[in-house]
């Protein structure tokens, strides 16, 4: 029977030539779907920008948190290091050490601890910390956070503790153990020894379950490899009698991260019977096995035309300050050659530098660790310049008599040049009727010194002649130093008053 329509061979010629024509059919995407993958696209990055800005602020803000856990528990440790008596705050008590505020960087961070202390019940000290962590970019909010402890007479405690009516084991430090505040570095005891630390403990009612020697969270180790032998025993007798030779540069498990810091450590030996009576008895080191960090750089502020005060960041040695600190100084001459003014030792970030006047000076400062390892020298960026120096006499006399009579105050002063090389010098003379409130008098005067009379009418209703204070500002481009050609400006001290008494002569008294 024939079939109607449109053939097989027919049908297919047709399905191939629409086929055709639909892939030839090359006229793009629409507006439409431009705007629509547009958004899609937009809406994907946006969400990828907010997940990366998301993880990064989460980063910091993680960083943040362990900077400041770790400042407030490196400055516990350092409170629970200190002698008990010394456990006080520095602007109450003389002996204190424990400062009201303390400021430290860490990883970035600036954290500030604001410290309380009160006293507790059963002769503790309870130590309270208010905490401050900022970071660097200003836009990241500042996190707070406070930190209780209280402080115990680890001596005392540990010496009740050792006791045999404390119902736990008695523990003794053996004699080859270093004396208290022993500076211990490696394995070896400065001054000559080997770090040993040994212990004897009794249990009059039982026996020893467990002996550790502590120091911080870690065991002590004898080495400064992951598989150092740890200060760990079970002895199960009644007595026992431990040892070992510390490396005080044992590292933290299978890292390499540094257990121990340098700075005061306590060594706590820890006993424990089969009933789980714990005893302890603690000994105190100061761990000194690297050399301070550097010192921040030093600047000079004149005092007096003959004393300067250079004072510089402090330096960390582990968690603790710098022991000392050794200065150098030179000074500049007319030659713009430099000689030596002294090398000082001292204790403290800071230095009364004998100076003269109007002189310039560099210096250079370097941190020392108790056992003398020292940092890198760390030179002050520009030299600076003592005061200078201004000197000068009045007298005053009367002329006339009765509502005519006059004052005539006759004022010298003396003030010498810069004694470094200089160029382009100016000096500018201030005067006032007090010490603090000076202003602009005479612009450019001479070199050297100044004279000037004041006449001023006393007759009628004035009975003295008013007294002036005077102060010179010199202003000059320096020389001799690379990179250090900007106009600077000193000021020298202040002078004064000028007679006011009728007659005869008076010195200048100079106001600091």
């Amino acid at each position: 029977m024939a079939r109607s329509g449109i053939g097989e061979s027919e049908g297919f010629d047709m399905r191939r030539h629409l086929g055709t024509r639909r892939y030839a059919d090359d006229s793009g995407m629409s507006i439409i779907e431009v705007v629509v993958a547009s958004f899609i696209l937009f809406f994907v990055l946006t969400a990828v920008l907010g997940l990366i800005g998301a993880t990064t602020k989460s980063s910091i803000s993680a960083k943040q948190r362990t900077a400041m856990t770790n400042a407030i528990s490196s400055y516990i440790e350092y409170v629970r290091s200190l002698p008990f008596n010394q456990v006080e705050l520095s602007s109450e008590d003389a002996s204190g050490l424990v400062a009201p505020q303390v400021t430290v960087d860490n990883d970035g961070f600036t954290v500030t601890l604001t410290n309380t202390l009160n006293e507790g019940q059963y002769g503790l000290k309870e130590l309270q910390i208010q905490a401050v962590c900022n970071a660097q970019d200003p836009s990241y909010p500042a996190l707070h956070t406070s930190a209780f402890v209280a402080i115990r007479d680890r001596l005392r405690s540990a010496n009740e503790l050792g006791q045999p009516h404390s119902g736990g084991p008695v523990i003794q430090f053996g004699h080859l153990t270093p004396a208290e505040n022993s500076i211990l570095f490696s394995n070896n005891v400065d001054g000559g020894g080997t770090a040993y630390v040994d212990a004897s403990v009794v249990c009059t009612g039982g026996v020893i379950q467990t002996v550790e020697f502590r120091v911080g969270d870690q065991r002590l180790r004898n080495s400064y490899t992951p598989s150092a032998d740890e200060a760990y025993w079970t002895p199960g007798t009644a007595s026992a009698y431990e040892s070992i030779i510390w490396d005080t540069g044992q590292v933290r498990g299978a890292s390499s991260e540094k257990a121990v810091r340098d700075g005061w450590r306590i060594v706590r030996i820890l006993a424990t019977d089969e009933l789980g009576r714990q005893t302890f008895k603690d000994r105190r080191f100061l761990i000194d096995n690297f050399a301070p960090a550097d010192p921040g750089q030093a600047t000079g502020a004149p005092r007096t035309d003959v004393t300067t005060l250079v004072t510089w960041p402090k330096s960390m040695d582990g968690s603790d300050p710098a022991v000392g600190y050794t200065l150098e100084a030179w000074k500049e001459g007319m030659d713009a050659n430099w000689s030596t003014v002294g090398s000082f030792s001292l204790s403290q970030p800071a230095h009364t530098l004998t100076t003269t006047t109007f002189g310039r000076y560099w210096v250079r400062v370097q941190a020392l660790s108790p056992r003398g390892l020292q940092s890198n020298w760390v030179s002050c960026v520009y030299p600076f310049v003592a005061k200078p120096l201004l000197t000068g006499s009045s007298t005053c006399s009367i002329t006339g008599s009765g509502p005519s009579a006059v004052s005539n105050v006759t004022v010298s002063l003396n003030y010498p040049a810069p004694a470094f090389p200089v160029s382009a010098v100016r000096y500018d003379l201030y005067r006032g009727t007090s010490a603090t409130a000076l202003t602009l008098y005479r612009s450019a005067i001479a070199e050297g010194n100044f004279t000037e009379t004041i006449a001023q009418s006393i007759g009628g209703s004035v009975k003295v002649p008013t007294a002036y204070y005077y102060q010179l500002q010199v202003t000059y481009t320096p020389s001799g130093w690379p990179y250090d050609y900007a106009q600077k400006t000193s000021v020298s001290n202040v002078v004064g008053p000028t007679p006011i008494t009728n007659g005869g002569a008076t010195t200048f008294v100079p106001i600091w």
